[in-house]
Formats: C-alpha cells, structure tokens, sequence
C-alpha cells in the first residue's frame, strides 16, 4: 500500500473513532538567544490550507494562550496569492512588537481536493538582533471529524506552538497547556468575576437575619408596619411581675374580648284602669275514633266451654240475627235390610256412557 493509502487509512479510522492524531513536532533555536517576550506580532496563511474555520480557531486560541504568559499579541493575514503586503508591514511596524511570529503552509500530503496532512514551518524573528531565534516544523493531520470540528483542531494547534516555545524555553514562567483524551482541547475554567467588575459592589447588602421582618417600602392603610407589628408583638409577650413576692414572673397573654351579657328590659308598669291583653286560649281536640278493643289473653273463653246461646232478638233490632240448625239424619223405617247399598249395575244406568254403535 503506498503512503497516500496508509494516510488515508489512519484518516478514517481517525473520522470513525472520534478523535484527532497529535501532531508531529520538530523544533530547533539559537544556544545565545535569551528570551524576554512582551510583544509577539504574528503572520499568518489566511485559510492555512483547512479552511477558515480552522484558521479562526487557531488565531483566537494562540491570542488567548500568549495573554495568559503576559504576552500583548497582534495578528497580520497574508494570503498566498496577496501581491500588496504593505498593510501587514504598517500594522507591524504600528505595534513594534519584541519579535514576529511567521507561519507558512510547506507541503504536506493531499487525496484529490482533501489535504490529509499539512506541514507548517514556524519561524520566530527578532527584531532588535535582526535574526532568526526559533524554528520549528508542525505536521498537523487531517481535521473536521464528526466529533472534532475544525475550530477546536486550530485551537489545538495554537496550544501546540504555544507549548513548544515554554518547552524550548523561550517563553518563561508559564505553565503548559495539557490536552484532553483524544487530543481534544481542555475545557474552559470557571471564570471568576470581581464584585467591582459585576457592579454588584453597588447593590447594597442584603439586611443580617434579626429575626425580625424586613421593613416593606409599601404601606397599606389599616394595615401595621412591620416595626409596628414587631413592637406590639414584643409588648404582648413581655413578662409580667406580680407586685406580691412568691409569685413568679409570667408572660402577659392577651386575652380574647369578652360579649357581655345583654341587660333585660324590664316591662312597664300598668295602671289600674288597664286592663291586660287577651292572651290565646289553648282548646283540646278530642279524638274522634273509636275505642279499639281489648285484645288480652284473659279476656278470651276457655277452649273447652260451651258455645254461649245467641242473643235473643229485641224489637229494637232492625234485622234478626241468623240462626244455622244441624239437623240429624231420619232414623231407619222398616226392616235393616233395606239399609244395604244396592252394589249391582244395571244396563240402563249405562245409557249414555257407553260409545254409540
């Protein structure tokens, strides 16, 4: 496989995986050169062969980065094909920096449109010796993977030059800049901001808990203050001394107001020529249904006496009441043989039943 595929390999198992491959670094400076940066002018490829976005990216990292190492920083864009670079030299000169920064794409390796590495040599120039102090080369590899963007890839590469010149000595007294897992950018610190810087130094404090409500600027007619309240409220609960010795000291509790009771009117006299107002009489209502009867167990005869005879019918009765007799069947006449049932059938006694012929 030649180098082009391998590289496109490690590209796409780069893409896939989510992370970026570090950067290959190889740096060189001057033994006699002693560093003291306080003015950094840096030059650099407009879209540095990974478009703008990594360009911008790499421009807002490396000024935050040199701020944080106390170096005042100023940038100048110079395109390839720019043919007037004279605003770039006026904008140096305006800024006099201690020594200038350049960076220049120099090759790399790139599949059809898609740069899969760029090679970017990286000179420092000192202004007052007229020389240059530093060099080094940064193979940067492919960027813009579905979880790494392009930005945070020239981020990355801005910390890599900023490291590098700590490590090279020549920006003393600032610490490194550690990269995540995968090579990613480090996530941002907390800012810390100042109560002067907030205007928060002009809001006045907030009042010490006194246990005491906090005055409202609103007052309500009717209604108590808050002062007013808590002056009560501790007139009301402050203990009260018996003027007797023994008794001890209690808390005055006020006391529910009391209805008194209504005082009766009396009634007005009456004068011997008055006579009194007729009062309503109550009338009984008597009932009007009859008395039911007896129903005891007492008042009912025996089960074994003898019917009572009906009473006899008086003239003053306007229906006479009916008399049931039982009579007894007549008595046998003749000979006792003409008590026997007659059992035999005869044929006329079956007219009628038989079915017709």
């Amino acid at each position: 496989m030649s180098r082009a595929g391998v590289a496109l390999t490690l590209a796409a198992a780069a893409l896939l995986a989510g992370c970026a491959t570090p950067t290959d670094i190889t740096s060189t400076r001057a033994t006699d050169y002693k560093a003291h940066i306080d003015r950094m002018f840096v030059i650099y490829d407009g879209d540095m062969r990974f478009g703008d976005d990594f360009a911008a990216g790499f421009r807002d990292e490396l000024k935050q980065r040199l701020a944080s190492c106390n170096i005042k920083s100023d940038f100048g864009e110079i395109r390839a094909l720019m043919l007037d670079t004279s605003p770039v030299e006026r904008k140096l000169r305006a800024f006099q920096p201690d020594v200038t920064l350049r960076i220049d794409p120099n090759g790399g390796v790139v599949t059809g449109n898609l740069p899969l590495r760029v090679d970017f040599r990286v000179n420092m120039f000192d202004m007052d010796r007229d020389v240059t102090v530093w060099r080094g080369i940064f193979r940067v590899h492919h960027v813009g993977t579905l979880y790494v963007s392009k930005t945070e890839r020239g981020a990355v590469f801005a910390v890599d030059i900023v490291n590098q010149l700590i490590i090279d000595g020549l920006i003393p007294n600032c610490p490194i800049t550690q990269l995540d897992a995968g090579n990613r950018l480090p996530k941002r610190p907390t800012v810390t901001v100042t109560p002067t810087e907030s205007g928060a130094g002009k809001v006045p404090a907030a009042p010490v808990a006194s246990g005491k409500p906090a005055p409202s600027p609103y007052v309500l007619p009717g209604v108590p203050s808050a002062a007013t309240a808590g002056a009560d409220a501790s007139a009301r609960t402050a203990p009260v001394t018996s003027g007797k010795p023994g008794l001890p000291a209690t808390s005055a509790i006020p006391s529910q107001p009391t209805r008194a009771a209504p005082t009766p009117t009396p009634a007005p006299a009456r004068t011997a020529e008055e006579k009194p107002a007729p009062q309503p009489r109550e009338t009984a209502v008597k009932s009007t249904l009859p008395a039911l009867p007896s129903t005891s167990l007492a008042d009912l005869p025996p089960i074994d006496a003898p019917e009572s005879p009906p009473p006899a019918a008086t003239r003053n009765s306007a229906v006479a009441p009916t008399v049931t007799r039982v009579e007894s069947p007549p008595a046998p006449s003749g000979n006792t043989t003409n008590l026997r049932t007659d059992t035999r059938v005869k044929l006329d006694d079956l007219d009628g039943l038989l079915p017709a012929k």
